[in-house]
């Protein structure tokens, strides 16, 4: 079956570890046989070895491949991006670069992005209220754990008021509708709280926030929340409200061409392989060989 969307997903870890291969495999396999979709999550260089802006380079490179192959791999232009924790930053500045790119071409074209999942991100690395507040509490992280990935992603303190450093700070006109996810006893509360208002009243996008009481960071994804009443419940209205988007997609436009859909059908399998090679081929220019090689570019889950 033709998938209904593409989402490109950016992994968490404190842009200091985790990776593509392994570490949501359950989550993201159960994710695309529930709404019919594509996952793609690509790999991205880490901090300290290498701060920014590599990781949000690697993460653009993946989103500009996506945004020029979806059709042709996949057979859908319905694309979804989103990230968590410090895959939520990432996630906002790559749309910040796409957005300035699309509008320097001068095309008409709409923006390839039809909406955004950020869940718990990071979005201010100079620090929010609910980080400096936080204090030593171990939830999953602390105010110390934070500062800590801040120092290894960002060392050059100047730079963190840079919206592709700190999207909160950035103009956000233009952005797609977007999914906000946290809970209340996460560090960064406060950054998806300020990072919706600046998105919605702000900027005037569309957004939705949920907010899940007594939650840690990685509700519903990682941590000790991942697979409780309440994690699961995060996890399936983040799911339903993607559902309810793409619906209204397919609402308005028919529900698609069945011939094209049956073609896409017969170039599923060599689509996979085509995703795998080609986004590691168009990112290695930018990577150093020795990294590249010995770590796995990207997940695609189909």
């Amino acid at each position: 079956k033709t998938p209904r969307a593409v989402y490109l997903l950016f992994h968490g870890g404190g842009w200091v570890f985790g990776d593509a291969a392994g570490q949501n495999d359950p989550r993201l396999e159960a994710m695309c046989a529930e709404l019919g979709i594509a996952v793609v999550v690509p790999d991205y260089r880490k901090a300290p070895e290498d701060p920014f802006p590599a990781a949000l380079d690697d993460c653009e490179a993946a989103a500009a491949w996506v945004e020029a192959n979806a059709n042709n791999v996949f057979g859908t232009d319905v694309l979804i991006i989103g990230g968590e924790s410090a895959g939520g930053n990432l996630c906002a500045a790559t749309l910040l670069r796409r957005r300035d790119a699309h509008r320097r071409l001068k095309s008409n074209a709409s923006f390839p992005w039809r909406l955004a999942n950020l869940v718990y991100g990071i979005y201010d690395v100079e620090g929010t209220p609910s980080v400096a507040a936080f204090g030593d509490r171990r939830l999953v992280e602390t105010a110390r754990d934070v500062q800590f990935f801040g120092d290894s992603y960002c060392p050059d303190r100047s730079k963190r008021s840079d919206p592709q450093v700190s999207p909160l700070k950035g103009n956000l006109t233009g952005m797609p509708p977007a999914m906000f996810t946290v809970g209340t006893e996460d560090a960064l509360l406060d950054d998806t709280l300020l990072m919706y208002q600046a998105w919605t009243a702000g900027a005037g996008n569309q957004g939705s926030l949920d907010v899940w009481p007594e939650g840690p960071h990685g509700v519903g994804h990682f941590g000790p929340h991942q697979n409780t009443p309440l994690g699961l419940a995060c996890r399936a209205r983040i799911h339903r409200r993607i559902d309810a988007f793409l619906k209204g997609l397919e609402a308005a436009s028919g529900a698609g061409d069945d011939a094209a859909a049956a073609a896409a059908v017969a170039d599923r399998r060599r689509g996979r392989w085509r995703l795998k090679m080609a986004l590691a081929l168009v990112l290695a220019a930018a990577i150093p060989d020795k990294w590249f090689f010995r770590r796995r570019r990207v997940r695609v889950y189909w």
